[in-house]
């Protein structure tokens, strides 16, 4: 759907760009044109690396600032990392629950095993 949309404001971008450059004779306006089809693509590249949508919208709104933002944000591709290394320890750690309950003997052998696999399986 995003690419739909950025290849549409990438044509409105030139065919304003060209057309207000035809009405006022002003090489002001190709020059605005370029510069936010410049900066789309800058940001679009840049927040793709980073696992992030919508970069060519902020480089069309906002130009060199949506530059900035779009460097700015954090990754989402590091925080897949950081949620797998949590669930990791999370199975650890109820492991080490589960076995200091069999160590009481609140629960026995076999609703120990079961629970484990019910962990692992996760």
């Amino acid at each position: 759907m995003s690419s739909i949309l950025e290849k549409l404001l990438l044509i409105f971008t030139i065919v304003f760009g060209l057309l207000f450059y035809s009405w006022t004779e002003n090489i002001l306006a190709l020059l605005i044109a370029l510069d936010r089809i410049i900066f789309s693509f800058a940001c679009l590249a840049i927040a793709k690396s980073k696992g992030i949508e919508g970069g060519y919208f902020w480089g069309w709104f906002l130009g060199i600032l949506g530059l900035i933002v779009v460097c700015v944000m954090p990754s989402k591709k590091t925080k897949r990392v950081i949620v797998e290394n949590s669930t990791k320890s999370d199975k650890y750690d109820e492991l080490e629950k589960l076995n200091n309950l069999k160590t009481k003997g609140i629960i026995t052998e076999e609703e120990f095993e079961e629970e484990k696999k019910k962990i692992l399986q996760k």
